[in-house]
């Protein structure tokens, strides 16, 4: 009787052992093209006096000059938000009397301007244009939370069946297949798309010629990957 009991247990922890380890962990993913619904742009009026105070009351004015502007083109879903303010004396080097010569103060105050529709970004930049406004730049497109959250689910979804596919596939040169799902662990990752063209706007803006149009928008890459612990039946 002593003998039976002893190799139950010793049988014991070998049988659920083995159960435990009847799983299979499988990497699945999902990458979706989708086309940005946003574009931002920020535009930095700038001005420059021999006081402080006088530098910032003239770039105050340009700047609610340029917020009025904007109202003013009717951009529909239109975001605005003060990306800087600042204040600093000018002085450049004299090479010929080898000397810092003091040039005044100059203030910034910028402002970034957000809509949903990307062909009127270009409605933006020649207003800043017309109001003498020569730093213009940073744009860039993205995807408004509604439109990543919709594009990270629906890709979330297929991630998964993805991982369901490779695992069947491994399985099917053995005898066993995959069963329920053990558990999910989810990685997601979103690109970007940049653009820069404030050089450009600057040269032609003292031209005074410049008409922007539409910018064109390349799809973003919606990434996810999943790592799913299946059980083996």
């Amino acid at each position: 009787m002593l003998r039976i009991i002893f190799a139950m247990t010793l049988f014991a922890p070998v049988v659920g052992s083995a159960e435990v380890n009847r799983q299979i962990s499988v990497l699945g993913n999902c990458v979706k093209k989708v086309f940005p619904n946003r574009g931002i742009i920020t535009i930095v009026p700038t001005s420059i006096d021999k006081t402080s105070k006088g530098a910032i009351e003239k770039v105050s004015k340009q700047y609610e000059s340029l917020r009025q502007q904007i109202k003013g083109l009717g951009l529909p879903n239109v975001e605005m938000q003060t990306t800087e303010y600042s204040v600093r004396e000018e002085i450049e080097y004299d090479r010929k009397t080898e000397k810092n010569v003091k040039k005044g103060f100059r203030a910034r105050f910028g402002l970034s301007v957000s809509t949903s529709d990307l062909s009127r970004v270009g409605d933006i930049m020649n207003m800043a244009v017309k109001l003498n406004i020569e730093e213009v730049g940073d744009f860039r497109t993205y995807l408004s939370s509604e439109l990543a959250k919709s594009s990270h689910e629906a890709c979330l979804q297929e991630a998964i069946k993805n991982a369901r596919e490779k695992a069947n596939k491994m399985m099917a040169a053995t005898d066993a297949k995959s069963g329920k799902i053990i558990s999910i662990d989810e990685n997601p990752r979103r690109g970007e798309n940049l653009y820069d063209p404030p050089r450009a706007m600057m040269d032609m803006a003292e031209e005074k010629k410049t008409m922007f149009l539409g910018v064109e928008a390349k799809p973003e890459d919606v990434s996810v990957n999943v790592s799913v612990v299946f059980g083996i039946e």
